[in-house]
C-alpha cells in the first residue's frame, strides 16, 4: 500500500491533445470528501502508483480535501473501475 502521501498527492492531468472539450459538472455539484473518501475513489497519483490511468473521456468523481496543519490540498477522484492500464509514453 502506498504511503498517505503519495497517494493523496495531486496533480493536474495535461491537457487533451486532440483538443477537444469535455463536457463538465458544474463545481457545486460535484461531491465532496474532507480528509477521508471512499476505496473506489483515487487521485490520478494514487492511480498511476497502481499502474492505472483515467479513461479517456472519464471526469471527475468528486473533489477530495485533505487538510494536514496549515496546508490544505484540493484534487480531483476519478472511479478506480473505469480506470485503464497505464500507457507509457515512449521516448522518440
Amino acid at each position: 500500500m502506498p504511503e498517505p502521501s503519495e497517494a493523496l498527492r495531486c496533480v493536474h492531468p495535461s491537457p487533451r491533445p486532440s483538443g477537444r472539450r469535455t463536457s463538465r459538472m458544474p463545481k457545486d455539484k460535484i461531491p465532496s470528501y474532507h480528509q477521508t473518501h471512499p476505496p473506489d475513489l483515487a487521485s490520478i497519483e494514487a492511480l498511476k502508483l497502481e499502474g492505472l490511468q483515467p479513461a479517456e473521456g472519464q471526469t471527475v468523481a468528486a473533489l477530495f480535501k485533505l487538510r494536514n496543519g496549515d496546508r490544505e490540498h484540493l484534487c480531483g477522484l476519478y472511479r478506480r473501475g473505469d480506470a485503464v492500464p497505464l500507457q507509457v509514453k515512449k521516448p522518440t
